[in-house]
């Protein structure tokens, strides 16, 4: 996983008695990691710069990829990251951090080295950041191997000399390993570095022997045998697990819990009741008419509802219909032959009163 670091930046304009034949650059940029076991690094930047307050104006800023989409496409991989000192010109100096996304769908965080309040004198200046990091080692079936981009590649500014050295927590064979390092804007295959393993200090130098433009940085692939750095131990393992994969779990665990919650509701009060064996009933039920039985299946009042209770009347032998001539009559019986529900009773109140009968010459 290469390290991206992104460029200076600073705030306002060329202070008095500044040559303008100079130009901010970085003027060496020195960095030594130690590298622990379980693939821990402890890494001290010494960054010496050139400020004329153009764009270097009130310090300057570092961006640390922690954050990487995994290859397969598929979850990501979170690398832990944490400060540990700043200093400007042997000095304790301000600073902060703060998220920021990348490239590629990486992100980070940035580091911001410098007092929002106070303007740099002009002239060169040393910074020394001192941080800690995990992850950058790949543990390998026979061999592993550590790919660190020392410098990165989003500086603004030309890099005059750029070095590293690493120190394994072990001693190693040269012959058993290799020192691969590369110059240039990302991606770049060349390598204008020269490079040096001491087996008695256990220590990998590399050394760029021309600047870097712009746009360019050194990059080191240190492969070394196994067992000179052991690798995490399962509670470590267990913990970037969790990191990686965290928001996945937490998110799958609510989604299924859910899920049961759904289920046992749906088992006690969603199932639909079994159903009973259809029987052909040819007689209204008890208290209810045609009529009262029409409204609510209708949901409502309709004109046949009412021919339907003259109907009733009828078969219960409370009323009887004639036709005659065109004309249509309502007698009222006076020994029923069936009893009537209540609203035919008030229907058939309503329409013949104390009368006996009631012609009409198209049906009622």
């Amino acid at each position: 996983m290469p390290l991206r670091v992104a460029s200076l930046a600073l705030l306002l304009l060329l202070p008095p008695g500044a040559s303008a034949q100079e130009a901010e650059e970085i003027l060496r940029y020195d960095v030594v990691v130690e590298l622990h076991d379980g693939g821990r690094m402890v890494v001290t930047e010494e960054i010496a710069v050139r400020a004329l307050g153009q764009e270097i104006q009130r310090g300057i800023y570092r961006d640390f990829p922690t954050d990487f989409p995994r290859a397969s496409g598929f979850g990501r991989i979170q690398a832990p990251f944490q400060v540990l000192s700043v200093e400007r010109d042997g000095r304790p100096e301000p600073w902060s951090v703060e998220s920021i996304g990348g490239p590629g769908g990486r992100g980070g965080v940035r580091v911001r080295i410098g007092d929002p309040d106070v303007l740099l004198d002009a002239g060169e200046h040393r910074y020394a950041l001192r941080y800690e990091t995990w992850r950058w080692v790949r543990f390998g079936e026979e061999e592993d191997q550590l790919y660190w981009n020392v410098t990165g590649t989003g500086w603004s500014f030309p890099i005059r000399e750029a070095s590293a050295r690493i120190v394994l927590p072990s001693p190693a064979d040269p012959s058993d390993g290799r020192v691969e390092a590369w110059t240039g804007p990302e991606g770049s295959t060349a390598s204008d570095a020269d490079a040096t393993w001491d087996a008695e200090t256990s220590t990998v130098s590399v050394r760029t022997r021309a600047g870097l433009g712009a746009g360019s940085g050194l990059t080191v692939r240190l492969t070394f045998p196994k067992g000179i750095v052991a690798p995490p131990a399962p509670e470590v393992e267990a913990a970037w697990f969790r990191m990686d994969w965290g928001g996945y779990i937490d998110a799958a665990t609510v989604t299924g819990l859910l899920l049961a919650l759904y289920l046992l509701m749906w088992s006690r009060v969603g199932r639909d009741p079994e159903k009973r064996p259809l029987v052909v009933r040819y007689e209204p039920p008890p208290g209810f008419s045609p009529a009262a039985l029409g409204y609510l299946q209708e949901r409502g009042y309709r004109d046949r509802l009412f021919a339907a209770a003259l109907v009733s009347l009828g078969v219960k032998g409370a009323l009887r219909i004639e036709q005659k001539k065109g004309k249509w009559a309502l007698r009222r019986l006076e020994q029923p032959k069936g009893q009537a529900s209540d609203e035919e009773g008030q229907i058939l109140d309503a329409l013949l009163g104390d009368r006996e009968s009631l012609t009409r010459s198209r049906p009622p």
